[in-house]
């Protein structure tokens, strides 16, 4: 089972820079993925910072919303 709430700080930063690395490399801005996914530009971009950790379900949605699988953004 994915569990992001006993992530790391230094995880969450990882996280956050690989989800900007995946939107950007698609053309997308960050308000149409956080549209995609259902939730605020703002939210999403202090998640892209590594300043918020997403629940599981809001992660799922931004790896849908990005078209990507999750160990795409968890593996090493």
């Amino acid at each position: 089972m994915l569990k992001l709430s006993h992530m790391t700080d230094r995880a969450v930063k990882r996280i956050g820079r690989k989800l900007r690395v995946e939107r950007e490399s698609r053309g997308y801005t960050q308000e149409y993925v956080a549209g995609k996914a259902g939730i605020t530009r703002n939210y999403y971009a202090l998640i892209e910072r590594g300043l918020k950790n997403p629940s599981t379900t809001v992660f799922s949605d931004i790896i849908d919303a990005l078209g990507i699988k999750s160990a795409d953004i968890l593996g090493k």
